[in-house]
């Protein structure tokens, strides 16, 4: 508890400092004001601030080479909302302002609750649909490249004192790999971590947050990325498919990113393979290990049928 609190405390200390930074570096919030901390780690903190009775985001970037970020990142606010402007359903928060010498960007404050939150009291089918058409209108939002897919490059052993259920599922993800094969696919525009933390269900309009200039990739890493996240959020109870999801969050994941039964019929050895190699890495990981409890990953080792 203790340590929490001087945790909290240094934030507010280290928030107010940025905050000062930029009503000095920024004529046009001069006379902000701290509403909250939305949220804060090593690589980035997002504050909620005030201009009299308007409210903005405020996102301070701490790695890399800050300037550059904030400015790749205002970029991706900016060619997005011109992307996105045709279908008043799906946006992104309109950019601001950029102070590169701080690596900060100003965005609109988007006053709804993250799906994760949702995700928190179950499955939310409906919600879930309509993340699905924000991607769908992200990787329609720019004309797709050819590339292909390697699922065999996906394979990474797990070491042999890895506990068994991680060595089922690095097994079972080299079975789905040699199912994949290697066929010719499109790339696309990616989000970079498409989660539920990072999108925001309003009444009428789903909003993406966490934005940066990307690339292209594949769009099944992106779905898989949503997917497991998901899965992770709502935890144990639901009953899940052979890939560890809740058997709910994939229809409704398809049904709004437009995946006929044909389409996932052909994409789903891929997903597959990129889903099971996010539960190896994850399970492997420090930040997620309390949250993949051991019997959920024995299930998913287990191969629960569809």
């Amino acid at each position: 508890m203790i340590r929490r609190a001087l945790r909290a405390y240094r934030q507010r200390r280290e928030a107010a400092a940025l905050l000062d930074r930029l009503r000095s570096a920024s004529e046009g919030f001069a006379t902000a004001e701290l509403v909250e901390i939305w949220r804060s780690s090593r690589s980035k903190t997002m504050l909620k601030i005030a201009r009299g009775s308007e409210t903005f985001m405020a996102l301070f970037f701490h790695r890399g080479a800050p300037d550059e970020v904030a400015e790749n990142v205002f970029f991706a606010h900016e060619n997005l909302a011109a992307r996105l402007a045709t279908d008043p359903r799906y946006r992104v928060p309109a950019p601001e302002e950029v102070v590169p010498a701080l690596g900060c960007v100003i965005t609109e404050f988007i006053d709804a609750p993250d799906l994760q939150s949702l995700l928190a009291h179950g499955v939310a089918p409906g919600s879930v649909e309509r993340a699905g058409g924000w991607l769908r209108a992200l990787h329609g939002a720019f004309p797709a490249r050819p590339g292909t897919f390697d699922a065999a490059a996906l394979v990474t052993p797990a070491p042999a004192h890895a506990p068994a259920p991680i060595r089922a599922l690095a097994e079972a993800l080299a079975r789905m790999a040699a199912d994949a094969g290697s066929p010719r696919t499109s790339l696309v525009k990616f989000h970079k971590d498409f989660a539920p933390r990072n999108v925001l269900i309003g009444a009428e309009c789903v909003w993406a947050v966490d934005l940066t200039n990307t690339r292209w990739r594949m769009p099944e890493e992106d779905i898989a990325h949503f997917l497991l996240e998901a899965a992770l959020d709502i935890g144990e109870g639901p009953a899940r498919d052979r890939m560890g999801l809740p058997k709910e969050l994939l229809p409704a994941f398809a049904a709004g990113y437009g995946l006929r039964p044909p389409d996932l019929a052909h994409i789903r050895p891929h997903l597959a393979a990129l889903t099971l190699r996010q539960w190896t890495e994850a399970a492997g990981a420090d930040t997620r290990t309390a949250r993949l409890r051991k019997p959920l990953l024995e299930a998913i080792a287990a191969g629960i049928s569809d």
